[in-house]
């Protein structure tokens, strides 16, 4: 079968590939949002990166957040979602390879882990055709100008964890419905919020090494996240008490990145600079914990 681009659905550009996966899916299912929409309603906006002693660079987290589903049918998206720590036995992959296929067929972009690459490791990317000749899907996500449009069906197939967001068009965006997705993401995106900024803080204060560019990406991340949570209120309703508080948020976290800029990291091992960032991050504790 001759290579082929089925669905014409392109990567956006995010801190966080899953959201810029999900952005250009969104254009493609003539659904669009802005990426602050998404992120506000899946609640990947209050997800911190991986808080671990030493922030070692590691690849972008390959799990969804937990509100994910329920975020995309308020912007009018219906997603199915296929998550699983070991690969699937070969009759699960060979259903799973059908309705793949199907949904490319019927134009409908195909959210996968391994999709694309950062500079660390495997992220999100979208699959938007395949070739049997070279046993392969076409992608396209972060780095694929650099890496290449192709995925091959075993490097999917033997993925782990295997991650698979197949998405269709479905009822329009209500506007209501919007709001209330967000505030319900928050919700529960808060509660880990906390404990792993807690951890954050702990983590400048003890005074253990810390390296500068995997700190510094995680710095950026959150930053950038939580100001797509500003951007999303600013629009949908500047009155509610979550803008306030979403904008004092961005503007702490803002000063928290300039502290550490990516790539090189600034000083995250100067005890006057970790000093600072710990504050900052208490301020934006006690902020989410209210």
């Amino acid at each position: 079968m001759a290579s082929r681009r089925l669905v014409d659905a392109r990567y956006e550009y995010n801190w966080n590939p899953l959201i810029g996966s999900l952005a250009g899916a969104l254009r493609a299912l003539d659904r669009t949002a802005e990426m602050a929409a998404i992120s506000a309603v899946s609640g990947a906006a209050f997800a911190l990166p991986p808080v671990e002693e030493g922030f070692a660079p590691r690849p972008a987290p390959l799990d969804l957040p937990s509100a994910l589903g329920e975020g995309l049918r308020a912007l009018g998206v219906a997603a199915e979602i296929t998550q699983r720590d070991q690969p699937p036995a070969r009759l699960a992959w060979s259903l799973l390879n059908r309705r793949l296929r199907r949904d490319l067929a019927q134009g409908r972009p195909i959210v996968a882990a391994r999709a694309g690459v950062d500079p660390f490791g495997p992220a999100f990317g979208l699959i938007v055709g395949f070739d049997d000749e070279r046993r392969a899907w076409r992608r396209d996500g972060p780095m694929t100008e650099q890496i290449g449009p192709w995925l091959t069906y075993d490097e999917l197939c033997s993925a782990s964890p295997l991650v698979i967001v197949r998405l269709r068009a479905a009822a329009l965006p209500d506007h209501a419905a919007i709001g209330e997705a967000a505030r319900r993401a928050e919700a529960i995106a808060a509660a880990t919020a906390r404990a792993e900024l807690g951890r954050w803080i702990e983590i400048l204060e003890d005074g253990e090494p810390i390296d500068p560019q995997g700190h510094a990406r995680a710095a950026q991340a959150f930053a950038a996240a939580i100001g797509e949570a500003a951007a999303f209120w600013r629009e949908y309703d500047r009155d509610a008490p979550e803008c306030a508080r979403a904008q004092a948020l961005a503007v702490a976290l803002s000063r928290f990145a300039t502290l550490f800029p990516y790539p090189m990291g600034g000083a995250p091992n100067a005890r006057g600079v970790r000093a600072a960032g710990a504050a900052i991050l208490r301020d934006v504790l006690a902020r989410i914990a209210h």
